[in-house]
């Protein structure tokens, strides 16, 4: 059995030539840490650990990074989640 969170944020306009996101996570409401960097405006995590997840994303272009993102609440993912998928968006 797998679990899978998908978080999505809302793309910056083209206008800004964005490369990739990077994307900063916490569990249990610790510190931001970096997770990862992606092309688009989304991240699939597969099976995450136990705990109340929570994440900050910086787009990156040519002149530099951004700052970061309101935080997008996700979910707590139980100890024994069985199998599904979460889907966190923000809008």
């Amino acid at each position: 059995m797998s679990t899978t969170l998908h978080v999505e944020w809302p793309a910056n306009p083209a206008s800004e030539f964005v490369t990739s996101y990077d994307v900063y996570e916490s569990v249990n409401a610790g510190p931001f840490n970096f997770k990862t960097n992606t092309p688009g405006a989304s991240l699939d995590i597969l099976n995450p650990s136990p705990g109340t997840y929570a994440w900050k994303i910086r787009a990156k272009n040519f002149v530099g990074t951004s700052g970061d993102s309101p935080v997008i609440q996700g979910p707590t993912v139980p100890s024994n989640p069985g199998q599904g998928t979460v889907t966190v968006i923000t809008a």
